[in-house]
């Protein structure tokens, strides 16, 4: 999975990153080297994945002055697994309680994507979904 930040120069000579998909205008990674610029949009890209909901990437890869931020297969399950929530109309305690965890300890196994195949098999039945599905970009 990947998003694309506009990484441009400003006439001070910082690299300045945006994601216009997300907050058009905000400017959330500088750097005084372009691959500084791309290291902090990456950073800013996972903190900003680890809450709330965003929406899918975009198509971006012949448009000038995008670059590419992969995903981490961690995060990516972890959008997948809260997308396929929502799409259900389910809460976290729902699917917690269907799992037999507390609802914390559920939020942040969802929050992070980090968990076993045997986790990731018993979230993907209680999503009513392939486990493959949770994984794929």
């Amino acid at each position: 999975m990947i998003y694309y930040a506009k990484i441009e120069q400003d006439e001070d000579g910082l690299w300045c990153a945006e994601f216009i998909d997300f907050a058009p205008d905000l400017i959330v990674a500088e750097g005084t080297t372009l691959e500084e610029a791309l290291i902090q949009a990456h950073s800013i890209l996972h903190e900003y994945l680890a809450y709330g909901l965003p929406q899918k990437p975009q198509q971006r890869q012949s448009e000038k002055g995008f670059y590419a931020i992969e995903v981490s297969p961690a995060m990516i399950a972890s959008l997948n697994i809260r997308w396929q929530r929502h799409k259900l109309g389910l809460t976290q305690q729902e699917v917690a309680t269907a799992l037999g965890l507390q609802q914390p300890n559920y939020a942040r196994l969802e929050k992070s994507g980090k968990m076993d195949l045997t986790m990731l098999d018993k979230i993907a039945k209680a999503l009513k979904i392939n486990k493959a599905s949770l994984i794929e970009a």
